[in-house]
């Protein structure tokens, strides 16, 4: 069966579209990234970094305490598992959003985390929170900011629309106010298909399925621990096992090293406290080394 996409659906011949050619019958596997966000020079990613960074300045320093728990909780279950953007896992994933149940795991996860506990600020950052905090992973982040930011992409959306000749009709957009710490709803113009509203990102934003955890551990393995296993400075017995001999130098084991010393994601805070370097490295190891999701597919 033919699969038929964005770009077919409504004639657009250019070949190199500012926004995603999504699927319209079903989810394409990309996500919303912080990272790219971050790292984006695209008028939109900097629209919604500044509107993901006061939400979760304003979670973590007003709502996450015990007496603003049931407050916090009510509050995040406004998140959702938007449909309008075709992203995602299967369908059959679908409805398994941030309601009541999540949202307290949300809370439990960042109200736990030493950081939080210790208001170190680089937990209002969106890719330190993916990156480092529990129950927050890459489709639950990816489904936070397309909520958050409804309206930025839905402007987005209509801009493209614009641009190509498409006819929009009008749908009510919910998204977080950063002026007032609420969330409103207003009427916007987004583009329809099958009876059903489509907002469009840029490519710019998205990646593929991927993890940040597991891409820190090695980072931090290698550029940290390697050099001091390598010139025996690390406080262990047997620096041997972790190095290979060969005829004019010796080398350490990269894989071996990362297997051994590898920490779960909610372990990752003792990397960052011992190496506080290695967060704006991995910035910079991301920005270079893990492009987003139209140079990639």
């Amino acid at each position: 069966m033919h699969k038929v996409n964005f770009n077919e659906y409504f004639g657009i011949q250019d070949l190199d579209t500012d926004h995603i050619n999504i699927p319209l019958d079903e989810d394409l596997k990309a996500f919303i990234c912080p990272y790219q966000i971050f790292n984006s020079s695209h008028p939109t990613a900097s629209q919604v970094k500044a509107r993901h960074d006061v939400f979760f300045k304003y979670v973590i320093t007003d709502l996450i305490n015990p007496k603003s728990e049931k407050k916090a909780i009510t509050f995040l279950a406004n998140l959702s598992e938007p449909n309008e953007y075709h992203l995602g896992y299967s369908k059959s994933n679908k409805g398994k959003g941030i309601a009541k149940e999540k949202a307290s795991n949300i809370y439990t996860s960042l109200s736990d985390h030493i950081f939080v506990k210790n208001n170190i600020t680089i937990t209002h950052e969106a890719r330190h929170i993916l990156l480092n905090v529990e129950g927050i992973g890459q489709d639950n982040m990816s489904d936070i900011i397309s909520d958050i930011a409804k309206d930025i992409f839905a402007e987005f959306t209509l801009n493209q629309c614009k641009k190509y000749g498409i006819t929009t009709e009008p749908y009510k957009v919910k998204y977080f106010c950063q002026e007032n710490f609420i969330w409103k709803v207003k009427e916007m113009h987004l583009p329809y298909y099958k009876g059903k509203p489509i907002i469009l990102l840029p490519k710019s934003i998205l990646s593929n399925s991927r993890s940040y955890p597991e891409r820190f551990n090695y980072h931090c393995c290698v550029n940290n621990i390697v050099p001091k296993i390598q010139k025996r400075e690390l406080h262990i017995d047997n620096h041997n096992d972790y190095i290979k001999q060969y005829k004019t130098q010796e080398k350490v084991l990269h894989n071996k090293v990362f297997k051994d010393f590898k920490k779960p994601k909610g372990s990752l805070y003792l990397f960052i406290q011992e190496y506080p370097n290695s967060l704006l490295e991995f910035d910079e190891y991301v920005k270079y080394n893990l492009p987003c999701y139209s140079e990639i597919s």
